[in-house]
């Protein structure tokens, strides 16, 4: 008899379902810019996969600027409004893997580090929310990832355990995050996070992967009663 282990997926948005790492890098080069600085090459590695407060604090200590984090965080999700509405592109194959996973019978959800706002703007834009049971984001919990918060939060939204989900991740705050929370990972390869690979259950180079892992680490044979 065969018993189905894996019931949920839960996905991180930015870096494993939408190609966004460009536009966060390009406004953070321009609130940067506006403030006499020039965006360090190693930023982008330094706040992949952190949320906002916490990557606006730490662009702001890398580049010795004395300003408001709160005032340049608003101009920060103001830039990055425009590009998800219009120019913010979902990764090859991602909605044939989304429907390809919802119709095998996985609940799935987003636990993304991003804001609400952002994240149900890309959605909506992609027509991809009937997809998504929850999407929970860092500005919903106390503590952004690293910290297990955002896993938790979609444990409890969705009444599961944490040995029946997989959390697929770009980022080591996401890994480390969903390894605190108890639940096996599944990393994307991204070389802005090569530390990672350290830390997560299984890797995978690219996301159309996803369905052939699951489908092989999904199930367990049980002897019948």
């Amino acid at each position: 008899m065969k018993k189905k282990m894996i019931r949920c997926l839960i996905f991180d948005f930015d870096g494993v379902i939408v190609d966004s790492e460009p536009y966060w890098a390009e406004a953070d080069r321009r609130i940067i810019k506006d403030e006499g600085k020039q965006l360090l090459p190693e930023a982008k590695r330094a706040v992949i996969g952190l949320r906002q407060d916490l990557a606006m604090r730490t662009l702001l200590d890398m580049h010795g600027i004395n300003a408001d984090p709160h005032v340049l965080n608003v101009k920060r999700i103001r830039l990055m409004e425009e590009y998800y509405r219009y120019q913010v592109p979902l990764f090859e194959g991602a909605v044939e893997v989304l429907n390809q996973l919802s119709a095998e019978g996985y609940a799935l959800a987003v636990a993304s580090s991003t804001p609400l706002n952002l994240v149900q703007i890309s959605l909506e834009r992609h027509n991809l929310r009937y997809l998504f049971s929850h999407v929970v984001s860092g500005d919903g919990v106390e503590h952004g990832k690293p910290a297990p918060d955002i896993f938790l939060r979609v444990l409890e939204l969705m009444s599961l355990e944490a040995e029946s989900v997989l959390v697929i991740e770009d980022s080591l705050p996401g890994i480390i995050g969903a390894t605190a929370a108890r639940i096996r990972t599944v990393w994307v390869r991204n070389k802005d996070a090569s530390g990672a690979m350290e830390h997560a259950t299984y890797v995978i180079d690219l996301l159309h992967e996803l369905p052939a892992l699951v489908s092989r680490i999904g199930w367990k044979t049980h002897p019948k009663k």
